[in-house]
């Protein structure tokens, strides 16, 4: 769980940096999960858009690992703290990049979404604010900050660099510098990009989000099912397994989650 400064710094700023999560061992087994899905992307899809990005599920047998992180104690105790008893797991991921930019974007706008959630991530390599260390902007994950940076001109989008306005190192912010080990936790309404790097930046992460309690809530789980299952048509690897959604039998918890995502549409039956 997050002590009670960290739990406030995580409230007022949108993010927090935790140290040492992973001992070298763990970090050692990851890196073989991670080369073993990678080796499979390179093969299965391009590297998309400016990020040249590959993205896969880790919810698959082949990595146990990066799986079981999803409902890891040290995962889910903070899930539970920031979001409440009922909670839902919603993916383990793993991503490649090749390219010096990450566009500046939150991964849900509070304009268009009545949504709760958080993400876990954590880099593979050591990063630095030039060598592609996620870069988050203090206090954006709130109104009406969050909408004023997006009403900013950004020179980078998800596409391409081709536009009139601020470029990602232009725009103050928080460089989250990391070992291999470290993790970064930041709300889905923090603005975060990075700058620079080289080929094959590896980047695991993990979500979580509060399960809706009203219609508005609803329509925004499926409004961002409908997103991702559009994604999924460039990265069909993100895709769930039906061996992790099976081994819901004799886990309650996973049952629990599996339901919801079901429900709104991020498993399709």
């Amino acid at each position: 769980m997050l002590s009670t400064n960290q739990e406030q710094i995580f409230n007022d700023f949108g993010f927090i940096v935790l140290r040492k999560i992973f001992d070298k061992k763990e970090i050692s087994f990851i890196n073989s999960e991670f080369n073993s899905g990678l080796n499979i992307a390179e093969k299965s899809m391009s590297r998309a858009h400016i990020r040249k990005q590959l993205n896969w599920s880790n919810l698959k047998p082949e990595y146990p690992i990066l799986s079981g992180l999803l409902e890891d104690d040290r995962f889910t105790s903070i899930a539970k703290q920031i979001l409440g008893d009922d909670y839902i797991g919603s993916y383990s991921n793993s991503n490649s990049f090749s390219s010096k930019v990450t566009e500046w974007h939150p991964d849900i706008s509070i304009r268009d979404y009545d949504w709760k959630g958080i993400k876990f991530g954590f880099y593979l390599q050591t990063t630095t604010s030039s060598t592609g260390a996620l870069r988050l902007i203090p206090g954006s994950h709130k109104s009406p900050f969050h909408e004023q940076i997006g009403d900013l001109k950004f020179k980078e989008n998800i596409v391409d660099a081709d536009h009139e306005g601020f470029t990602v190192p232009e725009i103050p912010a928080f460089y989250a510098e990391s070992e291999p080990g470290d993790v970064v936790l930041f709300n889905n309404h923090t603005w975060h990009a990075s700058w620079g790097g080289g080929e094959n930046r590896k980047l695991c992460s993990i979500g979580y989000f509060a399960n809706p309690k009203n219609k508005s809530q609803e329509n925004s789980a499926t409004k961002i099912s409908q997103e991702l299952s559009s994604i999924a048509k460039r990265f069909p690897l993100t895709i769930i397994s039906d061996n992790w959604i099976d081994g819901c039998k004799d886990n309650p918890q996973r049952k629990r989650w599996i339901e919801s995502l079901t429900k709104y549409g991020f498993i399709k039956k």
